[in-house]
């Protein structure tokens, strides 16, 4: 249920959750998980300003990740 819902979906199989690229006005990352039948948000979102400066978009990806994981 609700899969229709991500744009552009990418399973990241070492951690067990999906995440999406959304080209558009703002380019952002949201995270997801399959949970039996249906799609669970995480509710994180990651802004792309698509500047010179990617190491803080890569941080915040990793720390979102690990907060994922964690929890």
């Amino acid at each position: 249920k609700n899969f229709n819902i991500i744009a552009n979906p990418n399973y990241l199989k070492k951690y067990d959750i999906i995440d999406n690229y959304v080209l558009s006005g703002k380019n952002y990352i949201q995270f997801f998980k399959i949970q039996g039948d249906s799609i669970y948000d995480f509710g994180k979102l990651i802004y792309d300003d698509l500047s010179d400066t990617t190491d803080s978009f890569k941080d915040e990806y990793e720390k979102i990740i690990k907060e994922i994981i964690d929890n």
